[in-house]
């Protein structure tokens, strides 16, 4: 090991961020309720009690998938967290350093860490834990994500002390294990018998819900919340009912079409931020026609992302321009962005030689045709398809939509058999998953396009020793993205949670309130509830 180290209070060097895809079960949750216990002694403080309304149309074929994300969320923590722009954050392990080669990472844990069953969480527990986590990765369907499989080795060296060697210098391994949860047995998942280390401990996961309690040991103090019930609804329409009755205090991800009426409401507070994830109609290279550039960069040009953005989510978003967090530090806001020109789009098209024309067998003149993919059940995506297909087809492309619930999406976008797809991609706050999701050499992995143009551009971004080289490597990403572009991103999406006004929530600019939870007072003393 060489002697050089950096510290990132020295040199911040390496960014990093967020999955998937596929499984777009979204981050959240928030709320805490305030009610008095009648078999409570006179005088004595009763339990403050949070219920959570859990419902998401995207989670209809994994129906308790949404559940275990949250209790994930609350029950377990992990070494670090990636900031929104992109640099990562202490958590369980309270600060790192690095070798000069960038080849060997050492992390030093905060003092007297505890799981929730009161044992210690040690270097040696935490570097058996990435190890299992790095051994059962390689057998999943989609194996170890980018950052992931640059771990070489995980080894504890003191009581609070352990050192990760990386197989070659990666800015996006500290992204990888920004997922990873530190639990006492990770071979047994999230449930009574695995402890954790977050703010709240599993007492109950039940089919349709789940029940936690406040850790007392948790490191960041005691939160204020005794108790979390997690409430599953059949639809967000069910769930945002029982907010406006009483019967739960936060609802998780307000239904675009909803927000308007929930924010003039007295009795509810909505709290928003835009998450790291960018509607897309990614194209498959093996079309004959997607395959060409000027055909992509065409397509690009036919569709009106404002309107899109304001029509399919009630303006709850912004424009996107290609697949890259537009809040991560080396972002380069300077770059063109794709404008609205169908005429022009019509004029590359003919010079492709791709004219309008009527097909044997159509009825409908045409420049060329492909299929899309979309998720059955979800009317985001049945609104944005309508309006794609209407606006493709200005400019005599026609796109037929084809629904599938996600068990028969997955395999399809994963073998490559489509020829387009229209899905809420998650990019996370650094390049992870961008590169998971680009990169053509990765197997196995979420989607095959057949797209190369990137590669050169992923590989300098994943290897960056210095903030100078990811600045350049991302400026090169983005133009790539933009000049011969896999997709059409469309917009990054907007998340409301709601939570009752009868709890004070601390103010964050930008970010879920759920990071806060633990810090959630009662607006008013509990004997006035």
């Amino acid at each position: 090991m060489t002697s050089a180290w950096r510290s990132p209070h020295v040199d911040r060097r390496l960014a990093s961020g967020v999955w998937p895809f596929l499984v777009v079960i979204v981050l959240a949750v928030s709320a805490l309720a305030g009610c008095r216990d009648a078999s409570a002694p006179r005088g004595a403080t009763p339990p403050i009690r949070l219920a959570i309304g859990y419902a998401d149309s995207r989670s209809t074929d994994l129906p308790d998938a949404g559940i275990a994300t949250l209790v994930s969320l609350l029950a377990n923590e992990r070494l670090v967290t990636l900031g929104r722009n992109g640099r990562a954050e202490p958590k369980l392990a309270a600060r790192w350093a690095w070798s000069t080669d960038g080849l060997t990472w050492r992390f030093f844990l905060r003092p007297n860490l505890k799981f929730h069953d009161g044992s210690r969480v040690t270097a040696s527990v935490v570097a058996a834990v990435l190890n299992q986590f790095l051994a059962q990765g390689t057998t999943s369907p989609t194996g170890l994500s980018p950052g992931a499989r640059d771990i070489q080795q995980v080894e504890a060296v003191s009581d609070r002390e352990f050192i990760i060697r990386l197989r070659r210098p990666s800015t996006l391994f500290l992204e990888a294990i920004a997922f990873i949860p530190i639990t006492s047995d990770p071979s047994l998942g999230m449930n009574e018998h695995s402890h954790g280390t977050g703010a709240f401990q599993l007492v109950e996961h039940r089919a349709g819900g789940a029940t936690l309690e406040a850790f007392k040991d948790y490191h960041d103090g005691r939160p204020t919340i005794d108790q979390v019930d997690i409430r599953l609804y059949p639809n967000a329409r069910n769930a945002w009912g029982a907010l406006m009755r009483g019967e739960i205090d936060s609802l998780y991800e307000v239904p675009p079409e909803a927000q308007d009426f929930i924010e003039h409401s007295s009795l509810t507070q909505i709290k928003s931020f835009t998450r790291p994830y960018v509607y897309t109609l990614a194209f498959s290279m093996r079309h004959p026609q997607l395959r060409k550039t000027r055909v992509r960069t065409a397509l690009n040009l036919a569709v009106n992302r404002a309107d899109l953005l304001t029509i399919a989510l009630h303006g709850r978003g912004l424009p996107a321009a290609d697949h890259v967090w537009p809040q991560h530090w080396a972002y380069n806001h300077a770059a063109p962005r794709p404008s609205f020109s169908p005429t022009e789009a019509g004029e590359i098209l003919d010079a492709e030689g791709l004219v309008v024309s009527t097909a044997p067998g159509q009825r409908t003149p045409t420049r060329f045709s492909f299929t899309c993919l979309l998720l059955a059940g979800d009317t985001r995506f049945e609104r944005m398809g309508l309006m794609l297909q209407r606006e493709l087809n200005e400019i005599g492309v026609d796109m037929q939509l084809e629904a599938l619930p996600l068990q028969q999406l997955a395999p399809r976008l994963q073998s490559g058999r489509f020829d387009a797809f229209l899905f809420e991609l998650v990019s996370g706050h650094g390049f992870d998953w961008v590169y998971w999701f680009w990169h053509s050499t990765l197997t196995p992995r979420w989607m095959t396009t057949g797209y190369t143009a990137a590669d050169g551009a992923l590989d300098r971004i994943r290897g960056a020793l210095t903030d100078a080289d990811m600045r350049v490597a991302v400026r090169d990403l983005q133009q790539i993205f933009r000049e011969d572009p896999p997709a059409i991103f469309l917009c990054w999406s907007q998340t409301a949670r709601a939570v009752s006004t009868r709890f004070n929530v601390p103010s964050v600019v930008e970010r879920d309130i759920v990071s806060t939870l633990p810090r959630w007072q009662l607006a008013r003393p509990a004997a006035a509830q």
